[in-house]
């Protein structure tokens, strides 16, 4: 059963401004503060502390938005932070592609250098110009030939 609704009202003291120089002339004192009592009637349903649970639709819907909206947020947020971190394009992804950069560099330069080393001893192995040494050596090492004034040390 519906009951009628009552006015609500409620009662709070409000300050005045101080008086001006007239009111001082007249021996009341400007300092002090003239208090009123005001009055304030609604005919809504009385709002306190037994009331905050109401179960209406509107007061339902509003807070159900008021906490899903930052909840939906908030998981965006953390699935954005986490890809940003984690995923395939993400800090941790750039730090080890890094390192697999400065890995591969230092291992082109030993690929350079042997590559350099190689080429030195061709064109000291070829035609136009034949270093008798290294060509001795390399007949030595691969024909498994010693001279008679050589000691072989294990």
């Amino acid at each position: 059963m519906l009951q009628p609704r009552r006015p609500v009202c409620r009662t709070s003291p409000r300050p005045t401004p101080p008086r001006g120089a007239e009111s001082r002339a007249q021996g009341h004192g400007g300092d002090s503060l003239l208090r009123i009592d005001v009055r304030v009637c609604t005919d809504g349903p009385a709002r306190g502390p037994k009331h905050r649970g109401s179960k209406s639709g509107m007061a339902r819907s509003a807070s159900l938005s008021g906490i899903i909206l930052p909840l939906a947020l908030l998981c965006i947020g953390a699935y954005f932070t986490f890809t940003a971190v984690q995923g395939n394009y993400g800090l941790f992804q750039r730090i080890q592609i890094e390192a697999e950069a400065d890995r591969l560099e230092r291992e082109l330069a030993a690929l350079e250098a042997e590559v350099d080393r190689m080429e030195i001893l061709t064109r000291r192995l070829s035609d136009e110009f034949l270093d008798l040494d290294l060509l001795d050596e390399q007949a030595r090492d691969v024909l498994g030939h010693v001279r008679a004034d050589e000691v072989i040390l294990p």
